[in-house]
């Protein structure tokens, strides 16, 4: 039991809360008179008493204090399970936040595998279509060089043919030419030898004659002689 519910009870079974007797001697050895004296004390305890009532009223009692106690304790154990209730349902939620979380990165980290497994898939395609069309291009580039290698070949065939055929004839035209000039000369040659042998066959050399005539005078036989006159 304490000390405080000990005092109410002792204020409850005695009437005065200090020695009267004691105030009133004392203020009558101060230079109080007996009823002056009595007046004050009566006046102490009054106002003690007022006080004292006060204080009851404001006083708990052990039962209250312990009803209090319980009640305290009683808040106090149900906030503290409240709070392990919301600490558990905070947990709990964090970990289906979490766990709802790692879900979506593992969704995400598939997506992104899938758009990157689909992405080379689609450089794979374009690089093969890429080299398709490039060798496409190659080969209508090789043709096409065929084409104009065979169409070249074909023309410097056809010069070929041209220039041998020009050839030809020039040679065939200088031939002709040759044997036009040889036959040209020829004739020519034989006109001029003909004519030459005619008017040797028709000159006489005037020494000639003279000789052949002292040659008569002096008996002997007279030879004719043909010079040829070499112009």
């Amino acid at each position: 039991m304490g000390l405080s519910a000990l005092l109410f009870r002792r204020g409850i079974v005695t009437n005065h809360n200090f020695n009267t007797n004691k105030i009133v001697t004392k203020l009558e050895n101060n230079g109080f008179l007996r009823g002056q004296a009595e007046i004050v004390m009566r006046s102490i305890k009054a106002l003690l008493g007022g006080h004292t009532n006060q204080i009851r009223k404001n006083i708990l009692t052990t039962g209250d204090l312990e009803n209090e106690s319980y009640l305290f304790k009683a808040a106090l154990t149900e906030l503290r399970t409240e709070l392990q209730i919301l600490r558990k349902n905070d947990a709990a939620a964090l970990a289906i936040r979490t766990e709802i979380i790692s879900r979506e990165i593992d969704s995400l980290n598939q997506k992104l595998r899938e758009d990157i497994a689909n992405l080379k898939n689609d450089i794979a395609i374009d690089m093969n279509s890429r080299k398709s069309d490039v060798r496409e291009e190659q080969k209508a580039l090789e043709i096409r060089i065929q084409s104009m290698s065979n169409h070249y070949m074909a023309q410097l065939g056809d010069m070929r043919t041209k220039m041998e055929a020009a050839k030809w004839e020039a040679t065939r035209k200088g031939m002709v030419a040759i044997f036009i000039s040889a036959t040209f000369v020829l004739l020519t040659s034989r006109i001029f030898m003909s004519r030459k042998e005619k008017m040797s066959d028709d000159y006489i050399d005037p020494y000639i004659n003279h000789s052949n005539a002292q040659n008569t005078d002096d008996g002997m036989v007279p030879d004719t002689f043909v010079v040829s006159h070499r112009s």
